[in-house]
């Protein structure tokens, strides 16, 4: 992402020597995504070493973004770059927590990728 190397587990830069395969970007673009989130969950990993160690969370921070809304908008940003087709769903007023609706939402995302 603009020019920087993002190693797992920010990105996938490293992939190869990590697990001895290539990354096989036309085949992840394939793979059906449901990426959602509460608007007032404040839970976020990055700042936290039981997470990432120093060199990822200092990556998350200068590429991605300081906050975790920052970089949900990001994610948003290089999924839509790239074209990868994905569903990005903000829950409004939920807190860390999966609701019943989230729950139903998932399910039927599921149900309506299977082939």
């Amino acid at each position: 992402m603009n020019g920087e190397r993002l190693i797992y587990a920010v990105g996938i830069a490293d992939i190869k020597e990590l697990t001895g395969i290539e990354f096989d970007f036309k085949e992840f673009k394939t793979v059906p995504q449901y990426l959602y989130m509460g608007s007032i969950d404040d839970n976020d990993p990055v700042p936290h070493s039981d997470c990432y160690g120093d060199e990822e969370r200092e990556i998350f921070i200068r590429v991605i973004g300081q906050t975790w809304e920052e970089r949900w908008e990001k994610a948003m940003d290089v999924y839509k770059e790239q074209n990868i087709s994905a569903i990005f769903k903000t829950y409004p007023n939920v807190w860390h927590t999966i609701t019943d609706t989230m729950q139903k939402d998932v399910i039927n995302f599921l149900k309506s990728n299977i082939k």
